[in-house]
Formats: C-alpha cells, structure tokens, sequence
C-alpha cells in the first residue's frame, strides 16, 4: 500500500505544477501556493516548513511510494517494475514538474535507483559479469546509468511508452545471460 496524500498535499502538489508552469520556483510565494492550492497558510506550515521542504517532503513521498511498490519482488521482475512506473505515470505531471525544474532531483532519483539495484535480490554481479566485459565496478555502473537514463528519457519525452513496454525495455540487458 503506498502512502496516502492528504487532500491538502494532493491540492499543494497540484498548486506546485501548475504555478511552475507560470513562475521560476525562486519567484514563488507561499501565498502563490496557497491561493493556487485553496488552502490556508497553516495548512501549509502544518504539513512543510518552507517551499524548499515542501519540495523535499514531496519528492521523497513519492520515491517512498515508489519503494512500497518495489518492495514485494526483491528481484525486481517486470511486474513489479512496470507497476512502478504505472505509479510514476500516474503522477506524471508532478514528478515531470519536479524533475524539470530542480536538477537535485535528478540525481536523487538517481541514487534511488542505484540504492534499490544494490539492495534487490538480483545476482548483479553474476549479471553484469556476464553482460559486460569489464571490471565489474565500471559495468554496474554502466547497468544502473542505463536503467536511470532509460527512466529519466522516458519522463521527459512524455512517458508516451507504457510502463510495462518500459520494464521490458529496463529489465532487457539483465535477462539477456540468465
């Protein structure tokens, strides 16, 4: 089960993307989100304490959700993955938001994916010996670029692919040597 947003979150999270669509985030107000999202500023004092955690706090519910999703298969099979990014193309217009317009989220998500790889149940190492012919420090990074990369491109072309077209594309390298 993934976190469940308030409607408070759901309407500030929604104010977030459509006032980035107007304004640079430094121009932004409290005020700005708040009249945007309908909400009162102890509303929003009760859930962040500036905009600046405010994208913080965001951005790792939705990593967090992510994780949940992720967590039943510790292999990380197509299912569970395309189910990610179900979850991810769900709430399209926030992370797409996020990721446009604060480059640190990039690399957040980044080491996310390189955490989650890391910990799974997959022999990467057995893996990527098999896939790539070089020191295997050098090839899981290789592995996890690619998968980050394969992500990030799809998020920002659009997300026209679906999520489970994506997990095949994502799990193709791994599952070639099994």
């Amino acid at each position: 089960m993934t976190y469940k947003w308030s409607i408070s979150e759901q309407k500030i999270s929604a104010a977030l993307v459509t006032l980035l669509t107007e304004k640079e985030f430094e121009q932004l107000t409290i005020q700005d989100i708040t009249e945007t999202a309908g909400v009162s500023r102890a509303t929003f004092y009760n859930h962040f304490s500036n905009k600046e955690n405010m994208v913080e706090v965001i951005s790792a519910k939705l990593l967090d959700d992510i994780s949940v999703i992720l967590i039943p298969d510790r292999k990380l099979g197509e299912p569970v993955i395309s189910q990610a990014l179900a979850y991810i193309k769900e709430h399209y217009s926030l992370v797409y938001s996020l990721i446009d317009h604060f480059p640190d989220i990039e690399l957040t998500l980044k080491t996310f994916i390189s955490d989650t790889i890391l910990h799974s149940d997959i022999d990467l190492k057995q893996k990527v010996r098999n896939y790539y012919e070089m020191q295997e420090k050098f090839a899981i990074e290789i592995y996890i670029t690619t998968i980050y990369s394969l992500i990030i491109t799809w998020i920002k072309t659009g997300a026209k692919e679906s999520p489970a077209e994506m997990a095949k594309t994502i799990k193709h390298p791994i599952n070639q040597h099994r």
